[in-house]
């Protein structure tokens, strides 16, 4: 599977840094291609490593929800992650270009990256929540029929 891939990409960081890796929910099929999919959750992962330097948990949760506007249906995979969590005071600047708060050996494109991508496959990125302990973002796709 893809997530299987991105994990096993990852194995090594994950174990050194007692990372749990948990997937569940439904079995989904997004209209999306698989290897922009593959670079969005890669994205994901990493901000979730960089925000757990001693260890946690990645928790996935895939399900189909309905659309509000239409008929069809989204996949909506919530990306959980235990760490240090977002400050309220930059919550609404993480999606912007270049904007990071890890340095000068980071160029503070990966959010703006996935969400642009989430758009390009016609859904959306959110971050749904965050607080010390726990960051989840939302990404909604179109569910295949």
């Amino acid at each position: 599977s893809l997530l299987g891939r991105v994990r096993m990409e990852r194995f090594d960081e994950l174990r050194d840094r007692r990372v749990q890796w948990l997937v569940e929910g439904d079995a989904v099929t997004a209209r999306a291609d698989s290897a922009r999919l593959e670079q969005l959750f890669g994205n994901l992962t990493e901000n979730a490593l960089a925000a757990m330097p001693d260890g946690g948990t990645i928790r996935i949760h895939l399900s189909v929800q309905p659309r509000p506007d239409a008929k069809e249906k989204w996949v909506a995979v919530r990306f959980a992650a235990t760490g240090s969590g977002i400050p309220a005071d930059i919550q609404g600047r993480i999606f912007d270009p270049f904007y990071t708060t890890k340095g000068d050996k980071h160029y503070g494109l990966g959010l703006t990256i996935c969400a642009k991508t989430a758009d390009d496959l016609g859904g959306s990125l959110l971050l749904e929540e965050s607080e010390p302990g726990k960051t989840v973002f939302l990404l909604l796709l179109p569910a295949e029929e």
